[in-house]
This record gives C-alpha cells, sequence and structure tokens, in this order.
C-alpha cells in the first residue's frame, strides 16, 4: 500500500525527479511544513517560497539548523531585506523570490558545492 502522504504531494507534482525513497521522505517534511503554517501567520512571500526552498534544501541534503519555524523566519527575514531594497529586483540581478528561495535553501543545504536542481 502506497504511503497516503507520499500520494497526495506526488499527486501536486512537488516530488518530481525524486526517487521514491527521496519522495516519501520529502513528502513527510511538507507535511510537517504545511502543518506547521496552518498553525503560524506569515505573510505571502513566505507561504509561497517554503515549499519550494524547502525542497531546493532537502535535495542537498537538509542541514541541522532546518526546522519548520527556522525556514518561515529565515524566509520572512530575506523578504524584509528585499522589500527594503525596493522588491522590484534584487541585488544579483535575479528575480526577487527566485533568489530569496536560493539564498534560504543554501542555508539549510549541507552540502553547499552540490548542484540543485
Amino acid at each position: 500500500m502506497e504511503n497516503e502522504v507520499y500520494k497526495r504531494w506526488k499527486s501536486l507534482g512537488f516530488l518530481d525527479g525524486l526517487s521514491e525513497e527521496d519522495g516519501i521522505a520529502l513528502a513527510d517534511r511538507f507535511d510537517e511544513l504545511a502543518n506547521f503554517m496552518l498553525q503560524n501567520e506569515y505573510d505571502g512571500h513566505v507561504e509561497v517560497m517554503a515549499f519550494p526552498a524547502l525542497r531546493r534544501a532537502f535535495v542537498g541534503g537538509l542541514n541541522d539548523k532546518y526546522s519548520p519555524r527556522a525556514l518561515c523566519e529565515k524566509l520572512k527575514e530575506a523578504s524584509m531585506e528585499i522589500a527594503a531594497k525596493g522588491g522590484k529586483q534584487s541585488f544579483k540581478g535575479m528575480d526577487p523570490e527566485a533568489e530569496m528561495c536560493a539564498t534560504v535553501a543554501k542555508y539549510f543545504t549541507r552540502d553547499k558545492n552540490k548542484k540543485i536542481k
């Protein structure tokens, strides 16, 4: 019998490209994050970027700094930094949300040199 949490996240396309073993592990992390976010209030940037940031960090191997709360707080901090810059374009010339996702994911990634898809 297939894991229900895995099946739900897979049907949304959030686990595409991952092995079943990695998909099950990430689905559990997604569920943990979703439950945390339902119990806490964060602005739209945090809610939109939390799942892509978690996936990027997961693929590189989550480090000991990761928790749903730590991820959301780091995204909130990055969102405020982008807003302080005017919110239109980051200092690297990238889309601000893409930069925010990449920066936060790197903070929670164990292997900083691993190429993340």
